[in-house]
């Protein structure tokens, strides 16, 4: 990460020196779903779980994604992904397995990137790593299950 100045009395503040600070944590994008998408075996998009934005390269971004799960049956395991748009998978957080049947188990998974160029996008997707249930990935209008993309800084 590119130093900060340190500022001294009469210093000129420049368009450089402000490239080197993060945008105030600038929200890039952001989605969330307020309805459940069940029946997920094999790996499949969390429908409404994408964001799209203009990347610049000397950028560091923050990808969280935090979504609450549930299985149809007890001990089955379960998989949370940030992906590229082509599918490609970034970040994961596997569940260790779900101990009783319809339990809902908060999953946070981030990745921090930075290299990109213009238009963008990345997703959420879920899977049943193992076992023999339905995973549901629950969305409320209470409770929803979220992706949030931040500018965090100078690369």
């Amino acid at each position: 990460m590119t130093a900060q100045k340190t500022w001294t009395a009469g210093d000129v503040l420049t368009a450089a020196d402000m490239n080197t600070y993060a945008r105030g944590g600038q929200e890039m994008g952001y989605a969330q779903i307020t309805a459940d998408q069940t029946g997920i075996t094999t790996v499949a998009d969390v429908t409404g779980l994408s964001v799209t934005w203009t990347a610049i390269s000397s950028r560091v971004y923050l990808l969280t994604a935090n979504v609450s799960v549930t299985s149809s049956v007890a001990d089955d395991r379960l998989g949370v992904y940030i992906s590229d748009s082509g599918g490609t998978q970034k970040a994961a957080r596997f569940s260790n397995g779900i101990r009783v049947a319809t339990r809902e188990l908060g999953m946070i998974v981030q990745y921090r990137v930075t290299g990109l160029t213009g238009s963008v996008t990345y997703k959420v997707r879920a899977e049943r790593t193992a076992g023999t249930g339905t995973m549901t990935v629950f969305g409320s209008a209470t409770s929803a299950s979220f992706f949030h993309v931040l500018d965090v800084g100078a690369a």
